[in-house]
Parts: C-alpha cells; structure tokens; sequence
C-alpha cells in the first residue's frame, strides 16, 4: 500500500460546532464535541484508506463529506482531475477548511463545495463518486444509504468510505479470499451501482494489507484458516 499523507498542515481551531484538536501528532475533528475524524501525522494511516479511490481518480470527482479536506486536497493535486465536488451539509465544517486552508500554500481551484446533504443529491453525472459521510452507522445502513444515491445519479465508478472494510469483513466472515471472484459476490450483494467491475492487482495488494490491519484488531479472526491466492 502506498503510503499518503495529507496535503495540509493542520493546527487546533474552532468555528462554531466544528473544531480541530491536537494531541501526541494525532489531529482530531469534531462537531458538537462528537469525534467525525482523525489523521495521525505519524502514520498517515486514515489517509491510505483513500488508496482505491485515489487510484481510481480520473475526471469530475464527486465527494460527500468535508471533513479535514484530505482527499478533495489529493484528488485537486492529481493531473488526471479536472474538478472535485465536495457535499457538506454543515457550514461550521466548511468554514473551518477555509480557515485551515488560509494557512497552507495549497491550490483549491478545482475544489467546488457545496452546503448540501449528501444523502440528498440527485442527478447528477460525474466519472468518479467518491462518498465519505459516514461515521459510527451500522454497516447495513452505510450501504442503503450508498445505493440509494448510486439509484439517483450517475457515475462511471464509484467507491465509498468504508467498503473496503465491510469487503474485507465480508471476507473473514465467509472464510473467503481476497479476489475477484469474492469481490463479485461481494458487490453484487450490495445492489450499489457503479463500483468497480472488478479489483485490478494493485487494489488487492491494498485490500490484503488492510486485512493483516484487521486481523490484529480482530482477535476471533486469528484463527480463521484463509488462504490468499
């Protein structure tokens, strides 16, 4: 997996219910003093999440949920992108990154936001979809909301924040390789249109890292006999 970092500096703030805070290198956003999101500048290791998406960068990116502004400020820097669309429906967010962003030589002209539920948007045509507004929900509840708008707009591909990790738990729990063939059976579960036909090498290489992640994190996997072809 490759390693990422986020293209911003980050300092304590606060604008209304947002604020950032800091801690032993680990940068913390929340609002209304519930945690959205961190990113530890020791391991970038939230950022290399975004590995499948970045690579699939290419084009119009449409992208739900601000947060620190870590994967709109990537894809702005990726040659292959031509605009990012940014869906935040809460405005203390949004003027918190522009605070942030007064303080970093960073290039926002492909970034376009919009102060607008996610979960609302529809007909609207893009090459990527990249949805992040999620937090603390059930995972059945992360993927109807994901259909739901992959059901009201197109994409030439789309991909959201955490299907890596309900893939690889689909994985662990049916005693099944990471690959395509489980990728299909994976995806086609789902209903979400637009995700990727299939995984390419690299994406896999991503997947099987995350994976020795969960497994440390996940004791009764431990002992789960997967074999990884």
């Amino acid at each position: 997996m490759l390693y990422y970092k986020s293209p911003l500096t980050y300092f304590p703030a606060r604008i209304g219910k947002a604020a950032v805070t800091y801690k032993n290198g680990l940068y913390v956003l929340s609002y209304d003093n519930k945690r959205w999101m961190g990113y530890d500048t020791n391991t970038g290791l939230q950022v290399s999440e975004f590995s499948i998406e970045l690579d699939l960068a290419h084009g119009h990116c449409v992208t739900s949920g601000l947060g620190l502004g870590i994967i709109q400020t990537l894809l702005a820097e990726n040659d292959k992108v031509t605009k990012v669309s940014v869906y935040e429906k809460n405005k203390d967010i949004i003027d918190l990154f522009y605070e942030i962003i007064e303080k970093n030589s960073v290039d926002i002209s492909k970034i376009e936001i919009h102060n607008f539920d996610a979960d609302l948007i529809e007909g609207i045509s893009c090459d990527c979809m990249f949805l992040d507004h999620f937090e603390h929900e059930p995972e059945q509840e992360v993927i109807s909301r994901v259909r739901n708008i992959s059901l009201k707009n197109s994409a030439t591909v789309l991909w959201y924040w955490p299907a890596a990790s309900h893939y690889i738990t689909y994985c662990l729990s049916n005693t099944k390789d990471i690959d395509n063939s489980s990728y299909q059976i994976w995806k086609d579960k789902t209903g979400i249109n637009f995700l990727p036909t299939q995984l390419t090498e690299t994406h896999i290489t991503d997947l099987l890292e995350l994976r020795e992640k969960y497994l440390k994190l996940i004791p009764k996997y431990n002992n789960s006999k997967i074999t990884i072809t």
